[in-house]
């Protein structure tokens, strides 16, 4: 599994001093195999075929890879996942 740390800004409420809390998105290995496959540039219904799972379930990889990799489709989820090492 790949991670991914944020760190998010909480307050105390004692003091009102911020401090830093790390916030781990760990794309899954089904989601990763996703991201490979868009990146090979297979539509929704190749990639259930090739992985023997239903459409929709394609789809619900694609919007949690999106909202993990904090982008809006396909093309930016490869780009950002090149970027970041994830593919290659």
């Amino acid at each position: 599994m790949v991670s991914f740390i944020f760190w998010s800004i909480i307050s105390a409420p004692e003091k009102g001093v911020k401090k830093l809390r790390p916030f781990s998105n760990t794309l899954t290995n089904r989601e990763q195999e996703i991201l490979e496959l868009f990146a090979n540039r297979l539509c929704n219904q190749e990639i259930a075929e090739k992985l023997f799972i239903a459409d929709n379930t394609v789809k619900r990889h694609a919007t949690n890879i999106f909202r993990k990799l904090d982008v809006i489709n396909r093309r930016k989820a490869v780009e950002k996942a090149n970027s970041l090492g994830i593919i290659s």
